[in-house]
């Protein structure tokens, strides 16, 4: 019974919530949730990396990143090189236009963030991100 796991309903229900907003936000872009984990984990971890570290990092199987990567690149979005130490390697990088896209995605979903925690005190905000962090820890293992 939903009922019986009050802490999971809300976080599901706030997962729904988020999740409602996310997609048109980015949509509006021109990107979809994929496409921005791609681009966030290329900007996080710089500029030529080959695809297996982007991969590892996203926690998904190089071919499928591979996918992901040829539509981003058709849109301008993402680089893709050979590196010069092993011509098996493609080294990654962002765009101008990938850049540019990815800050205003990451501008407009601060804004769903500030709506959501908008009558939340600094304090509070920082105890539900280490909560949430922990929580997470915990179901992670």
């Amino acid at each position: 019974m939903v009922g019986s796991i009050p802490l999971i309903s809300r976080l599901a229900a706030l997962y729904e919530l988020v999740n409602a907003s996310l997609e048109p936000t980015l949509a509006n872009h021109g990107i979809t949730s994929s496409t921005f984990q791609l681009l966030s984990a290329i900007q996080a971890g710089g500029d030529g990396q080959t695809q297996r570290q982007i991969a590892d990092r996203l926690g998904i199987a190089p071919a499928s990143l591979s996918e992901a990567l040829t539509s981003a690149e058709k849109a301008g979005l993402v680089e893709r090189t050979v590196s010069a130490s092993d011509k098996r390697a493609r080294l990654l990088s962002l765009t101008k236009r990938g850049r540019q896209v990815l800050e205003a995605a990451v501008a407009a979903l601060g804004e769903i963030e500030r709506r959501a925690a908008q009558d939340l005190s600094r304090l509070e905000q920082d105890g539900l991100e280490r909560t949430l962090q922990r929580m997470i820890a915990n179901l992670a293992g």
